[in-house]
């Protein structure tokens, strides 16, 4: 997430008018502190016509994730995630090297440890409590600022008017490029990996008799119909064991 500022003459919470230009995971978390902070009038804009919720795969919720959502008083996601308890590392054969129950023990400690979640059911958490606030289909275009104000144009014709606006657009983000904040486009490493969900009615692991047969590789079928050998280097649980977020690289690239 890119998150950049342009602000002029802020006021008392309740009457600062405040943009955020991007409805994902940072957007939607800067909106719920600011409101719940007593700035009323704070906007979420996202060029996507609708929220997918089907969008985004698993990924591991951190502690200090979780604490921060916690400090501003959203503790629903508690509802979404899938603690983690214990981490097992193996080795190419599918043998136990390591068996560790340190996450129970951070848990038990703090209060707080690594867990599980769907990016889709956090940002329905999120998305929940700002109701009408949340405006899609809006794509920025032009951002400006004077003395008083900063102006937001986009590809609706829609233009507005803010005390503050907060970039949380992502990599490609609109309004670092307006603010001309490092303008050096992201350098493709050359490896690629590939997250998704699976269905788990069988509670299945790295140790699993069948993955064990096969190396821990699955196929998947690429857009071309050609089929592509990823091996499987990472794999939890959500949603009570009945789904698994794997994450996966292709062999060509071990």
């Amino acid at each position: 997430v890119t998150t950049s500022l342009l602000t002029m003459s802020a006021g008392p919470a309740a009457s600062t008018s405040i943009g955020i230009i991007g409805a994902g995971i940072g957007g939607l978390t800067a909106a719920n502190a600011l409101i719940r902070r007593g700035f009323t009038n704070v906007r979420v804009y996202d060029q996507a016509s609708h929220f997918v919720a089907t969008a985004g795969a698993g990924f591991g919720f951190s502690p200090n994730g979780q604490m921060c959502l916690t400090s501003i008083g959203i503790d629903d996601y508690k509802t979404i995630i899938h603690p983690f308890h214990n981490i097992r590392r193996i080795d190419k054969k599918g043998d136990i090297e390591l068996t560790s129950a340190v996450f129970k023990q951070l848990l038990d400690k703090y209060g707080f440890s690594i867990a599980g979640c769907l990016r889709a059911d956090l940002v329905k958490v999120l998305v929940s409590p700002l109701g009408d606030n949340i405006h899609y289909s809006q794509k920025l275009i032009s951002l400006r600022q004077d003395s008083n104000k900063v102006y937001a144009s986009f590809q609706s014709g829609l233009c507005e008017e803010f005390d503050l606006v907060i970039g949380a657009d992502g990599i490609r983000s609109f309004v670092s490029e307006a603010l001309q904040i490092d303008s050096t486009p992201p350098s493709y490493s050359g490896a690629n990996i590939f997250y998704g969900v699976i269905p788990n009615p069988d509670s299945i692991d790295f140790l699993h008799p069948s993955l064990r047969h096969m190396n821990n590789t699955v196929r998947m079928l690429q857009k071309t119909k050609q089929p592509i050998n990823l091996k499987v280097f990472l794999l939890f649980s959500l949603e009570a064991e009945t789904q698994l977020s794997c994450c996966c690289l292709p062999l060509s690239h071990l």
